[in-house]
């Protein structure tokens, strides 16, 4: 069913039977508000719903598969064995651990097959780099899934195989930049500040390379247009076929808000942890304003780091 029809219905829902939000304060209204819907949410890759499906949702998550930091969220329909949260590098590897251990008797290529045993071990060693120990994320078990899974490899030489995905994940070829900002893009709320995390497949270098100064239009309209106080961005790509890279940027029209994170990123602890080495960028600086002329000439700030490659979203999101 698609996303946009369940949460019509649960909004349907909520208006006739109360907010499940308010009823989330007491266990038995929540349970008594899943049942009238016969909705069960689950969660995998990650354990937190966004903002907007937050309230519409939350009180249907009956199960969460995930290897993030658990945000604690759920806990009166989700506990105990339906709540599936543990460090690995790749969450495919939770997942097909949970279908192993449920399914004694099963026959676990029979039920895969060629095409989807493939697919896991592509998402293996995209996840773990090719379980590079530099990275860091790489378990036990991303090991035992990915030898049950190995012999479904494309290339049976996984150094070669690892290069070919990472360049077909970094192809954007039909993509705009605007387009790109949202193809792999996560929101999150702190403290009342709202702020999307976008993930791309292209240097910040390569980005202003395409858009020249409209980059920063660019990423005005995408903050205002999406409700946003700051938009954190990381990037990840390979520079003439070398080693994978990757690059963080600060976008806000908020200069304080700017000042702000910008200097907890910059401690010494933070900047030793995520690598963070200062950006410039030939004509821009590493950190400075940008007068948008089509919107008032209002003063647009950002900032720009070299940033380990073994930083993601989930590593810097508690510094944000």
């Amino acid at each position: 069913v698609p996303i946009d029809k369940i949460v019509a219905f649960a909004s349907a829902s909520d208006s006739n039977h109360n907010n499940a939000e308010t009823d989330s304060k007491n266990d038995d209204a929540v349970c008594d508000h899943r049942r009238r819907l016969n909705l069960n949410v689950h969660l995998v890759d990650h354990n937190a719903l966004c903002i907007e499906l937050d309230a519409k949702l939350g009180a249907f998550v009956t199960r969460i598969v995930d290897h993030h930091k658990d945000e604690g969220k759920y806990t009166q329909t989700c506990s105990g064995d339906q709540r599936t949260i543990t460090v690995v590098g790749s969450n495919i590897c939770l997942l097909v651990d949970h279908i192993l251990q449920s399914n004694a008797d099963i026959d676990i290529h029979a039920a895969i097959g060629d095409t989807f045993g493939a697919l896991i071990a592509a998402l293996i060693l995209l996840d773990t780099s090719n379980f590079d120990a530099g990275v860091g994320k790489t378990t036990a078990l991303d090991l035992a899934i990915y030898k049950l899974f190995a012999r479904y490899a494309l290339n049976q030489d996984s150094k070669q195989w690892f290069a070919q995905l990472l360049a077909l994940r970094s192809n954007c070829d039909g993509f705009t930049f605007e387009e790109l900002l949202v193809k792999d893009l996560k929101v999150f709320e702190e403290n009342g500040v709202v702020f999307g995390i976008p993930a791309i497949p292209m240097s910040l270098e390569n980005a202003i390379d395409a858009e020249n100064e409209k980059l920063f239009e660019i990423m005005y309209r995408f903050q205002t247009e999406r409700k946003l106080q700051l938009v954190p961005m990381l990037t990840v790509f390979q520079h003439n076929g070398g080693a994978a890279q990757r690059q963080f940027a600060l976008f806000t029209d908020n200069q304080l808000l700017l000042e702000h994170v910008g200097t907890a990123l910059s401690t010494d602890q933070n900047r030793a942890m995520l690598g963070l080495q200062a950006l410039q960028i030939a004509g821009y600086k590493h950190k400075h304003q940008f007068v948008l002329n089509k919107f008032g000439n209002k003063p647009f700030f950002y900032q720009w780091w070299n940033i380990s490659i073994s930083v993601s979203r989930k590593k810097v999101l508690p510094i944000l």
